[in-house]
């Protein structure tokens, strides 16, 4: 357990969500180092804004000797363990503009040093540009599905993944990033998404 300054204590295994800015940098103003436009913050977090929600990225929190660590899939990094500092400074957008943070727990603690331990060994996984199951990598939330298990069974629920706009078309980014993977945008491929899982029932806010 860790005292946040004039909050609730933040445990091992709370989760950590990032809520998207508006942003009005064009994406080809953005590096592409991988040639695929996902390395593109901005970029991807307009996208998933546009097609699932406010809430654009989760980690999973782990408190170690009185600090705080964030275990968490980006799309730069894959899977990485980083002190929370860190984590909060990599959210800035290119205006240096902090993000809302939000962290929420678990109102049912089992097992969650056990979610912890599993995402800790999955960290140095490869980010999954495909958001498609079963593959040995892992976007954010695809991260806290796969780690947050009791009996072998997820305790969040998965569901048909979203990757329309409002006007019911796909965001140029989505069409670019799977045009380059050779592969059709997974429009209701069983998966997860940071929005959903910030609105699950089974959590309940800290900070």
């Amino acid at each position: 357990m860790v005292s946040c300054t004039h909050n609730e204590p933040v445990f091992s295994g709370d989760l950590i969500f990032v809520e998207g800015i508006s942003t009005s940098i064009r994406p080809e103003c953005c590096q592409d180092t991988l040639g695929i436009r996902a390395e593109c913050r901005p970029s991807m977090d307009q996208a998933i804004m546009g097609s699932t929600g406010a809430m654009v990225h989760v980690g999973i929190i782990e408190g170690c000797n009185d600090s705080l660590f964030v275990i968490d899939a980006a799309p730069k990094t894959g899977v990485s363990r980083r002190e929370l500092n860190e984590f909060l400074e990599a959210q800035r957008d290119e205006e240096g503009r902090m993000p809302n943070i939000k962290i929420m727990q678990l109102k049912d603690q089992r097992g969650a040093m056990d979610f912890v331990a599993k995402a800790k060994m999955l960290v140095g996984a490869e980010y999954d540009f495909t958001f498609l199951p079963d593959n040995g990598k892992y976007y954010c939330s695809e991260l806290v599905y796969e780690c947050y298990q009791r009996n072998g069974k997820p305790i969040f629920e998965a569901a048909p993944m979203n990757f329309r706009n409002a006007d019911g078309e796909f965001d140029a980014y989505w069409v670019e990033l799977f045009e380059r993977q050779g592969m059709e945008i997974p429009q209701g491929v069983l998966g997860t998404n940071p929005n959903d899982l910030y609105h699950s029932s089974l959590l309940v806010p800290v900070y």
